[in-house]
């Protein structure tokens, strides 16, 4: 019995440490300089990025490349700073002060910006939108009952909708309407 005890000890042990280990910040060194993104496909077709913000054509709407809580670095192509995670039920307040009509999105804008990010283009995605965490969820403004909204976040090559808590802590990323 004290054998099995042991055992389920150390897999709830690594388990706990591997998870950890994936919410520890990373330290990109691609190139993802706008001359190598603007040559992809994706960006051609669809977006117009433009310092910190990204203009989608597709849905006539603009987002911002980084997550909440980071800005957009010009002279390395990267977001830099911590990303700021709120509970879902404080990410509306956090973001109703910031100038310029930025706002949460709802699933369906935040599924479109995470198809770019977590499908097959998600190399070329980078330059266009830097940062995108998987297995991470990334809250919407879309109710789901009472006390959950709707969130995204890359599982494998796709992004993935569910309903999770309002107490849940998630990332925000900003949009707004047209350029």
């Amino acid at each position: 019995m004290r054998f099995k005890i042991a055992e389920v000890l150390f897999v709830c042990f690594i388990a706990l440490t591997l998870a950890c280990a994936q919410k520890a910040p990373t330290v990109k060194s691609q190139d993802f300089s706008p001359s190598r993104a603007s040559d992809t496909a994706i960006k051609k077709d669809r977006f117009i990025v433009k310092g910190d913000e990204v203009y989608d054509r597709k849905t006539d709407r603009t987002g911002k490349r980084c997550n909440y809580g980071q800005t957009w670095d010009d002279q390395n192509n990267w977001c830099t700073g911590i990303i700021k995670r709120v509970p879902i039920d404080h990410a509306a307040s956090e973001v109703e002060g910031i100038k310029g009509g930025w706002r949460i999105p709802d699933v369906n804008e935040m599924m479109s910006i995470m198809d770019v990010s977590c499908g097959t283009e998600k190399d070329k995605a980078q330059g266009i939108f830097a940062d995108v965490k998987s297995s991470e969820w990334y809250a919407t403004s879309t109710p789901h009952g009472d006390s959950h909204v709707m969130a995204v976040e890359c599982m494998g090559a796709q992004a993935k909708a569910a309903g999770v808590g309002n107490q849940m802590f998630s990332i925000i990323r900003l949009v707004r309407e047209g350029k």
